[in-house]
């Protein structure tokens, strides 16, 4: 093992849950869900939870569609609200506890009233709501940061220009994916010579250039990603919010819970956002059903910080971390207690999975690598880091296509393995079984 330490012993596991066919969780985990968990080799592993058990019943419900109003009253499909502002004001204006938003299918964009949404209870930041659920319908809702569509106009040789008045951090192309099913980032460039010779994109007073990878002229998955424009926040320990079928593209980060009750997510994409996909800093917990983060710029996929539990079920963390320091991580727990069902975490600007300081997780069935970053410990498909921190992985897949698979980065740092063979391993920690 090099410089890993010692092969430490067997850890034992304890039951959580008394139906047949749920497995063990470690010895000691420090989250014994109410819910066990089933599967196995082969099987996959599955949590006995329903997601629609995490959302309660709602005393108002709204409508919002891209053929909708806010002068209409928002209470029907047939009278829909254009914008996610416009269902704010409806909620904002009277006293409801638990609210849910339908949104049909379609583009939204910044200027259309989906600016950055922040989530309250009786602070005085609207809605006035302890949970809000937004769910998409009819297929993919994206939300943009970028302001209304683009009309793009020839600029010669391939390129095509703009109006936009402030600089993006970036321009992203949809409609062509990388290996791991992430969009790709156009380069930016010094000047139009530079777009019009290899593409990519530059912006000048006020004019925003673009040349496709294909040369194809910009279309609606060309995204202008706006600098430092937030997605949805909750920032309010009484409030929670869960999404469904939602796309949040460009944003500072798509979905976070800064101080909340419960985040969720169920089928949602959180793409090509500024830093993080989604973020929890100060939370109860969160849970995340197959659900994408991927494209950040440089950031990471899925994020959670200090307290708190989260579950992530069959979610994707991949090609995060476009302009990166190598510490661009497709999932990664900062003191909170997480467990990941399935899942793909490969691409990134630094570990695939990565858990630091007193972080405790289980990951089970995933597919993990390799890693992007160029050299060092951050070139590792799993890291661990924190004198107390602990991770468990069972019927893992690490690919580690020439990097190093495993690395614990402090002396108290701890990866357990069961039914997973790893490439190689460094680091001053532990590998051992459990």
């Amino acid at each position: 093992m090099g410089a890993v330490g010692t092969l430490i012993g067997t850890v034992t596991g304890t039951l959580v849950g008394t139906k047949p066919g749920e497995i063990a969780l470690p010895a000691g985990f420090p989250w014994s869900p109410t819910w066990g968990i089933g599967g196995g080799p082969g099987r996959g592993y599955r949590p006995g939870l329903d997601p629609a058990s995490l959302v309660p019943t709602p005393d108002i419900t709204l409508w919002v569609s891209t053929s909708g109003s806010d002068a209409a009253a928002g209470t029907s499909a047939g009278a829909a609200k254009r914008s996610l502002f416009g269902a704010w004001l409806v909620l904002s204006a009277g006293t409801y506890d638990n609210a849910r938003i339908w949104v049909e299918a379609g583009d939204y964009y910044n200027d259309q009233g989906w600016k950055a949404v922040t989530l309250g209870v009786s602070s005085g930041s609207p809605p006035e709501v302890d949970s809000l659920e937004i769910i998409g319908y009819g297929g993919r809702v994206r939300l943009l940061a970028q302001d209304a569509a683009l009309t793009y106009a020839s600029a010669g040789s391939g390129a095509y220009s703009t109006t936009l008045a402030t600089a993006p951090f970036g321009v992203l192309d949809e409609a062509n994916l990388d290996a791991y099913g992430a969009p790709t980032w156009l380069t930016q460039q010094a000047n139009l010579a530079a777009v019009q010779a290899s593409g990519g994109w530059y912006h000048s007073a006020g004019t925003l250039y673009v040349k496709t990878a294909d040369a194809r002229s910009p279309d609606r998955w060309i995204v202008a990603a706006k600098t430092g424009l937030a997605g949805m926040n909750v920032n309010n320990a009484g409030c929670s919010a869960f999404q469904r079928g939602l796309d949040w593209i460009g944003f500072t980060t798509g979905f976070s819970g800064f101080t909340a009750n419960r985040i969720g997510a169920e089928d949602c994409r959180f793409r090509g956002n500024q830093t993080q996909g989604t973020s929890c800093t100060t939370i109860t917990d969160a849970y995340f059903f197959r659900c994408t983060a991927d494209a950040s710029y440089n950031g990471d996929g899925f994020v959670y910080s200090s307290a708190g539990v989260a579950l992530e079920v069959d979610c994707v963390g991949v090609s995060n971390g476009r302009n990166a320091s190598n510490i661009n991580n497709g999932s990664t727990a900062h003191g909170a207690t997480v467990i990941r069902c399935g899942g793909r975490y490969q691409n990134n600007e630094g570990p695939n999975v990565a858990d630091v300081s007193s972080s405790k997780s289980l990951t089970l069935g995933a597919v993990i690598g390799a890693s992007r970053a160029a050299a060092g410990t951050q070139r590792a498909n799993v890291a661990s880091d924190g004198a107390t921190g602990k991770m468990y992985l069972a019927d893992c897949v690490l690919d580690g296509a020439g990097t190093q698979d495993l690395y614990t980065l402090n002396a108290g740092s701890t990866i357990y393995l069961r039914a997973t063979g790893y490439n190689g391993a460094a680091g001053v920690g532990s590998v051992g079984v459990w």
